[in-house]
């Protein structure tokens, strides 16, 4: 058994040395210690008012539902995942794939893959939003195409997704990704990851698969990042000022043990 080494706090005074006295001024002893308190309070005070105004991260990675290895679960028009709602429109089918599917590009993992059936269109698109209808903001993806390259019906995959975010308070967002046409069974090479910036408050967002020359417009998704609340990427003018006066308060108590 190794050897215990008692810190000096447990060790006991030997032979006629004498306990160390607490003192009472406020560098050591009792008045020390309660400064440190309050500082302490202080501190977790200003931390929990940063975490107060942080965003809530949800990540909406479809790994709740349970495929057959193999196989895909179809859920259109409408599937609940997390407090949020994926929405279809007429014709179209929305399934969850798991990573065994092998016409479907995968992230070795659950992915949700939009797919047209029969509708005329060149293009497909599903709605997502959160199920009570209240803001949220959309911080980043895995885009996939559509189909696998090395198992056939490639044309039915989609050559980019057109992405709309609808503001709660008007106006929207748009950007386009354009895939790369890579979907060959790699679940490490397979997927696009895409950031969203200053995509806050929406009240939905639209993604819509477009077709090139062979009109496949099928297209799939994966660890979609949502958050809820303001993100805590910058501190607003009121939240600095009283942080400053957080700092202001730690630092008195700091000199007045000093004194």
């Amino acid at each position: 058994m190794g050897n215990i080494i008692k810190r000096k706090a447990d060790r006991k005074p030997q032979g006629n040395t004498p306990a160390r006295p607490v003192r009472t001024g406020d560098i050591n002893g009792i008045a020390d210690t309660q400064s440190r308190v309050q500082i302490r309070n202080v501190m977790a005070a200003a931390a929990l008012f940063l975490c107060s105004g942080a965003a809530n991260a949800i990540m909406l990675d479809f790994e709740e539902f349970n495929p057959a290895s193999g196989s895909l679960i179809n859920f259109a028009p409408v599937m609940n995942t997390q407090g949020f709602t994926w929405t279809t429109q007429s014709r179209e089918q929305l399934y969850v794939t798991d990573n065994g599917q092998r016409n479907v590009p995968n992230t070795g993992s659950n992915t949700l893959l939009l797919n047209g059936s029969g509708n005329g269109r060149n293009q497909s698109s599903v709605t997502l939003a959160r199920s009570g209808g209240e803001a949220f903001n959309l911080d980043s993806l895995l885009a996939l195409e559509g189909r696998n390259t090395t198992t056939g019906f490639f044309q039915f995959s989609a050559v980019s997704i057109n992405v709309v975010g609808n503001l709660v308070a008007g106006g929207s967002l748009a950007t386009s990704i354009v895939l790369d046409l890579f979907a060959q069974e790699n679940n490490v090479l397979d997927a696009q990851s895409v950031s969203f910036a200053d995509w806050t408050g929406l009240s939905s967002v639209v993604f819509t698969g477009i077709g090139g020359p062979q009109n496949g417009y099928s297209f799939a998704l994966d660890d979609v990042a949502v958050s809820i609340g303001n993100r805590a990427t910058a501190i607003s003018t009121p939240a600095t000022a009283a942080l400053f006066g957080l700092g202001l308060a730690a630092a008195g108590l700091m000199r007045r043990r000093k004194i």
